[in-house]
């Protein structure tokens, strides 16, 4: 993910319309997870789940992860998806994916090439093909029966990052180019806002899990529909929007 917005004045970028504006790149709240009631095992009724993993790592530029997954939480009402952000991420945290079942994952981090950008165990940054980390959520896929509804890529490049991942989820999200931060943040709260409601229309007893209940490249559209209709600075958005079908 890159900054690619020109920003005048260190004032941040302004996303909505005259009465209802946001300001993307002042001083951040620091991340506090949303209290949670008793725990869902996972299974049929529990929640859509996603596993967010946010990376800035020292030597590149600031990725606003963790403002990515306060948007991301703040979308989704707690019964209906259940939001779990690693901070910091390391390549190893991958392994969360075992415990928390996820039926996303969603990275939000740098993007180089055919790379991910998380951070090593000294907090600097660890360029991670992607084809790797497609290889350990086959592994999940194969050993623990854990399929992805959806790979979401915040993330720069996302033209070449994607194909990686299309065997090892029904959707690839992504984004050709550049993605700037507040576009980025834009379109994951309007994609999960719609994953949310999408997941209340279900029919009672029915799991959001469940394969084809959900079309989530058409949810991406509208979200990025929406996205731009909030600010016209975010038109790459829809533009440079990559839905690809996987397997």
């Amino acid at each position: 993910m890159a900054r690619d917005i020109n920003v005048a004045g260190g004032q941040g970028v302004q996303i909505g319309n005259s009465n209802t504006q946001h300001n993307f790149f002042s001083t951040p709240t620091a991340y506090q997870p949303r209290a949670q009631g008793s725990a869902t095992a996972p299974g049929d009724g529990a929640p859509l789940r996603v596993l967010v993993l946010g990376a800035s790592p020292a030597g590149l530029p600031p990725v606003r992860a963790d403002a990515e997954a306060r948007r991301i939480e703040d979308a989704v009402a707690a019964d209906r998806v259940e939001v779990k952000y690693v901070a910091a991420a390391v390549a190893t945290d991958l392994e969360k994916v075992r415990d928390f079942r996820p039926h996303i994952v969603h990275f939000v981090c740098h993007g180089e090439e055919d790379q991910l950008a998380f951070n090593d165990s000294l907090g600097e940054y660890d360029l991670v093909r992607a084809d790797g980390i497609a290889a350990t959520l086959a592994y999940y896929r194969e050993k623990r029966n854990i399929r992805l509804r959806a790979v979401v890529l915040a993330a720069c490049d996302g033209e070449k990052l994607a194909p990686a991942f299309t065997a090892v989820a029904d959707t690839v999200i992504a984004h050709r180019g550049k993605l700037a931060d507040p576009c980025g943040m834009a379109f994951a709260g309007q994609f999960y806002r719609l994953v949310s409601n999408a997941v209340a229309a279900l029919p009672s007893g029915q799991p959001p899990g469940e394969a084809g209940n959900i079309d989530l490249a058409d949810t991406a559209a509208e979200a990025a529909v929406l996205t731009v209709a909030l600010s016209s600075a975010c038109a790459p958005v829809r533009s440079n929007l990559i839905a690809a079908a996987g397997g």
